[in-house]
């Protein structure tokens, strides 16, 4: 006798996965399972000063600024390995105004790579590296029935 199994969309495929609630930008539609990004933006500053005592030579100090953006939103394009990334839990809709809602979505797991919605018309070999790298794993699935 088979029995089939429920998986909600198949769009989960390990037992583990880390849920977290994050906000959402205004003006979004999201469905679940899209691939969102939060924006990480580094600034570089250098700054030379000659060393006193001896010609010729600077001392240069870099610093980097780090600054990641308030809320997540739709990706648009490949992920960048410097931005943040999750995968959408639930549908929503938000409103030009919407500046507070929050969602629940997956930062971490093994996902069906077939019901994760990429940014920008990528593909999964062009997103799949940077986002294992963030603990995100699309995998290929083959649904059926147990017996």
């Amino acid at each position: 006798m088979a029995r089939e199994v429920f998986n909600y969309e198949s769009l989960v495929v390990g037992e583990n996965v880390e849920v977290i609630e994050v906000l959402i930008a205004a003006s979004q539609v999201i469905s679940r399972g899209d691939l969102l990004v939060c924006a990480v933006t580094e600034t570089f500053a250098s700054t030379s000063v000659a060393t006193e005592g001896t010609p010729n030579t600077v001392a240069t100090t870099t610093t980097v600024a780090r600054s990641v953006a308030d809320s997540f939103s739709k990706a648009a394009a490949v992920a960048n390995p410097k931005d943040q990334h999750a995968i959408a839990a639930v549908d929503i809709t938000t409103g030009a105004g919407d500046t507070t809602l929050k969602i629940p979505v997956y930062m971490r797991g093994r996902f069906n790579a077939a019901k994760v919605g990429l940014g920008g018309g990528s593909s999964i070999a062009n997103n799949a590296k940077v986002l294992r790298g963030q603990g995100i794993y699309l995998v290929g699935v083959q649904s059926g029935e147990i017996s």
